[in-house]
């Protein structure tokens, strides 16, 4: 387990509300009516979210930094539950928020950025040229890092916004993959999310290991309360309305090994069929079939 992260001054009163975000389990969820209205609103253009171009015109025109969902200083200390000082640690979909900067400050120093836009990527490049965190932009249904590369990825509304694309759902599932290939085999994905366990776990839970889609982590769903308008309300954490929910997937080298071992037979049935097809086709290099021997 990591050392738990030093929260700064400014950050104290939204670790005290939020960081201790709280386990729970899909039959401790209810919807009282009109809840949300208590609540910070989803922007109008979310259907816009998997797109790049989308992003590269709003980062365009406005270089302020956005926080999605909640800040670090609200996630520290679970992030500091699951991720090492020394680990080697991916942010997908990093926009501009402060969360690179914020880790580096609190002592992650192998911090690797992606995102889709690169307008974004361009501009923290040069707002944080100063400091040892890689920028790259970069899609995460089809990423170029290598196997087994990050001890820790680390996604705060990415997976949310990739659900927005026209192809949400086999997108969603693509980046899921390549964040499970990336991943060591007792790496870790930590994703804060406004999507509901009964529509997350369905694709982060597979548990035949001969399915497409399946994924070799143990899940552990967090709830932790939705910034309020009036501060002084108090929020319910069994209320889906209240709250968003971190994903804390925890990569099993058992389950690792099984999918590795499940994938490279499929390759090798695969490659297998390939040779057996070409073997039957009966054309010799000329293109005409192979004589029979004589006297055979």
């Amino acid at each position: 387990m990591a050392d738990v992260p030093q929260i700064t001054d400014a950050g104290a009163d939204l670790a005290t509300a939020f960081a201790n975000a709280a386990k729970i389990s899909a039959s401790q969820l209810a919807l009282p009516e009109g809840a949300e209205k208590r609540y910070q609103s989803v922007p109008t253009d979310a259907c816009n979210y998997g797109k790049a171009n989308f992003w590269d015109d709003r980062y365009a025109r406005s270089e302020n930094a956005f926080e999605w969902y909640h800040p670090y200083p609200a996630l520290a200390v679970l992030i500091g539950q699951f991720v090492n000082y020394d680990d080697t640690i991916l942010i997908m979909g990093c926009g501009n928020s402060t969360l690179p900067e914020d880790m580096y400050n609190d002592g992650y120093e192998r911090i690797v950025c992606v995102d889709l836009s690169r307008v974004v990527i361009d501009q923290q490049q040069e707002k944080y040229a100063d400091l040892p965190i890689q920028w790259v932009q970069m899609n995460m249904c089809d990423s170029l890092f290598e196997n087994e590369q990050f001890d820790a990825v680390i996604d705060k509304a990415c997976l949310d916004a990739i659900y927005c694309h026209e192809l949400g759902e086999a997108s969603a599932k693509a980046a899921l993959q390549e964040v499970d290939r990336i991943l060591k085999p007792e790496g870790v994905y930590f994703m804060v999310s406004r999507g509901l366990p009964e529509e997350r776990l369905e694709v982060l839970e597979v548990e035949d290991v001969k399915e497409k889609g399946y994924l070799a982590w143990q899940v552990q769903v967090h709830a932790i309360a939705k910034p309020a308008v009036d501060v002084k309300y108090i929020p319910n954490l069994a209320d889906p309305t209240s709250v968003y929910y971190i994903y804390v997937c925890e990569k099993d080298e058992a389950l690792h090994d099984a999918k590795r071992l499940w994938l490279a037979k499929l390759e090798a049935k695969k490659r297998g069929e390939g040779q057996v097809k070409r073997g039957r086709t009966g054309r010799g290099r000329r293109g005409g079939r192979r004589s029979r021997p004589v006297g055979v």
